[in-house]
């Protein structure tokens, strides 16, 4: 697969065993950049694109962005919401009998209620599946200090229930020591997901798993 942005030149290629790691000195353009592939990826128009071969994919459902870590929460509303649809597409294709059984008792208990009741009152005759999925409050387990759990688990709650495979983490060689990195990257390499790092400055250690893009305070583009 190859990842790219109409301002630059150069194309990533995005390869088993190889972490693409986005070097970007000027801090304005930087900033500009995460912001424009955030809004990319809900929907907005904009400059990146990724293809395989010459055929263009789907950046929102191929590519996911972790844009801070101190905030990867596996219970998040954003993280739930996403296994809730996940949950909703599994049970119309694999469910539906049991789910048409299930709103049939639901709408047979609530009039049973309505019947016995001294006031009367109206009901939607609707209801989600997501609904009745949120009635029971899940969490999934994780340890907050355990950052490369945290990061591998999330990778393959993504990969699971949207079958991402890209994932485009934002500083994070700020954030994990060498050791750690090489974890990440080993996991990766295992499962086959595609890695692209957004960096502000390049390190001074340079790790051979790794393959350096710059563009430099002047923005010209060094590899």
């Amino acid at each position: 697969m190859i990842f790219q942005h109409n301002s630059l030149d150069y194309d990533f290629n995005l390869e088993e065993n190889n972490i693409s790691v986005i070097i970007i000195e000027n801090s304005i353009v930087y900033r500009n950049m995460l912001i424009e592939l955030k809004k990319q990826l809900n929907g907005d128009e904009g400059g990146f694109l990724i293809r395989d071969g010459l055929k263009i994919l789907d950046i929102k459902k191929k590519v996911e962005f972790i844009e801070n870590l101190l905030e990867l929460d596996l219970n998040s509303r954003n993280v739930k919401n996403k296994i809730y649809k996940y949950l909703e597409e599994e049970s119309i294709n694999y469910y539906y009998k049991e789910i048409m059984d299930l709103y049939d008792f639901i709408q047979k208990f609530i009039f049973l209620i309505n019947e016995n009741s001294d006031f009367e009152y109206s009901i939607e005759n609707s209801i989600k599946i997501t609904d009745i999925l949120k009635s029971v409050d899940f969490s999934i387990e994780f340890e907050e200090k355990d950052i490369v759990n945290n990061i591998i688990r999330y990778m393959d709650l993504i990969n699971s229930i949207n079958n991402k495979e890209v994932f485009i983490f934002c500083n994070l060689k700020l954030f994990l020591t060498e050791e750690e990195l090489n974890k990440v990257y080993d996991y990766t390499f295992q499962k086959k997901y595609y890695i692209i790092l957004f960096e502000r400055f390049e390190s001074e250690h340079k790790n051979l798993k790794e393959k350096n893009f710059i563009l430099d305070s002047d923005l010209c583009e060094l590899y």
